[in-house]
């Protein structure tokens, strides 16, 4: 676990991406081994995630569609909704990168989902920049795409 850290927070180093999208793999194998009832899993999980800042910051692709997949998995778990949300992770996900594929839009989508069933969450993820990437995600015409849209917006309009 340390080592998955570690790689994380790796800057200014010979090969510094390489070992982030390895600490990023790793912690997504990690995220989904979902072992929610485990104390040390769910801590580890929460501790990772507030390490994630130098990765949501960064231009490279695969770090960038990594990113929304850790984030997917880890937004199962209520600390980690705490955590991405007070660090602000969501407003680093570059629209781009949702639309490359549509695991990944789907994903998007599942995060906002899970991070709006809590109730005191809502009124802090909504702003213009995710009401456009809904939209533009919409505008793809795609029906699966369509009704993932309306679930995460009925999700994060609910009062």
């Amino acid at each position: 676990r340390e080592i998955v850290l570690d790689l994380l927070q790796c800057h200014n180093v010979a090969g510094a991406l390489e070992k982030q999208q390895l600490g990023c793999h790793m912690l997504l194998n990690m995220l989904n081994a979902k072992d929610l009832n485990n104390k040390v899993h769910v801590d580890f999980a929460q501790i990772a995630v507030s390490k994630l800042g130098l990765i949501a910051r960064t231009d490279d692709s695969e770090l960038c569609e990594l990113l929304i997949l850790i984030l997917c998995s880890s937004s199962e778990l209520t600390g980690c909704r705490d955590t991405i949300v007070e660090m602000e992770l969501l407003g680093f996900i570059r629209s781009e990168t949702i639309h490359a594929n549509m695991r990944l839009g789907n994903a998007y989508l599942t995060m906002y989902q899970n991070i709006a069933n809590n109730s005191e969450m809502r009124d802090r993820i909504i702003d213009e920049n995710l009401l456009k990437r809904f939209t533009a995600m919409a505008e793809q015409k795609n029906p699966e795409v369509n009704l993932a849209v309306m679930a995460a917006l009925y999700c994060v309009t609910c009062r």
